[in-house]
């Protein structure tokens, strides 16, 4: 997928990963980037491309008025809802980054200026589904088989008994 004269819709665009994929769709190309937040007002783009919308997660009418979902699931059958009318829907899977919204969090994390050049990379190659860490990927792949492995390797990584 090129991105080049795309119009895509990035959340959390106020900062962190989300930033920084408005930012790297602009230098791809991008025609219109629809950058949400909670508050626009606080989003800083001067690119006349960006199109700042209020979106907040939490917020049932803003979700509905923004009209966007992406769980693993979901994105598998919005991608063959949409296959009929030509609209290609792409899976960026993501576990932690170290963002501000990550401070708390003691675990493995990517750093946020890899996610969307990772994640571009691979829609670029025609992937319809972008894995962009090393522990998205292992519960990715334990997700086919007997779940019991997958338990015991996360009570390691996580120092849990």
């Amino acid at each position: 997928m090129n991105t080049a004269d795309q119009i895509a819709l990035v959340t959390g665009a106020n900062r962190g990963i989300g930033r920084q994929f408005v930012l790297e769709l602009l230098d791809r190309g991008a025609s219109k980037v629809y950058a949400t937040a909670r508050r626009p007002e606080s989003l800083d783009f001067t690119d006349s491309r960006v199109v700042p919308l209020r979106l907040d997660l939490l917020d049932h009418d803003s979700v509905v008025a923004a009209a966007k979902a992406a769980e693993w699931n979901m994105t598998n059958g919005v991608r063959l809802e949409l296959a009929a009318q030509g609209t290609p829907v792409r899976g960026v899977l993501l576990g932690a980054a170290d963002t501000d919204l990550m401070a708390g969090y003691d675990g493995p994390k990517i750093d946020p200026h890899d996610v969307p050049r990772l994640s571009l990379d691979g829609l670029a190659a025609g992937s319809i589904e972008v894995i962009v860490d090393d522990w998205t990927a292992m519960v990715k792949a334990s997700l086919a088989g007997d779940p019991a492995p997958f338990y015991t390797q996360i009570t390691e990584l996580l120092g849990a008994s």
